[in-house]
């Protein structure tokens, strides 16, 4: 949460390279509630654009993926926010997708479909 409110995406990746985020994913319902999701989303996202480094790319490939499984669109608490949030992660996602190390086509291209089921 303290990573998220700072608004910069280098602080959220870090906080996220210091996590295991299967543990914070794990199974049940997840316990970071849908406005952080949505944050955590978006600053990922923006963040993607310009990552270079292959193990900040895992990471925040990681990290978008579970969020895209476990946040729902329809809460009400981020229903609002969520089709500008997907619309310029798609973006981020095509322009990393163009960029990037062929190790990583795979992931972006699901990560793009599941994004695209939330819209």
């Amino acid at each position: 949460t303290k990573a998220v409110s700072a608004s910069d995406g280098e602080i959220v990746l870090f906080a996220c390279q210091q996590s295991d985020s299967a543990t914070v994913f794990n199974g049940e319902a997840s316990s970071i509630s849908q406005p952080i999701l949505i944050c955590l989303l978006q600053q990922l996202g923006a963040v993607l654009v310009t990552a270079t480094d292959a193990e900040d790319i895992k990471t925040i490939l990681t990290w978008l993926q579970e969020i895209a499984i476990t946040i729902d669109p329809s809460n009400t608490n981020i229903q609002r926010h969520v089709a500008s949030v997907v619309q310029q992660l798609l973006v981020n996602i095509n322009s990393q997708l163009a960029n990037c190390e062929p190790q990583f086509r795979r992931q972006l291209q699901t990560l793009m479909r599941v994004i695209r089921g939330m819209a």
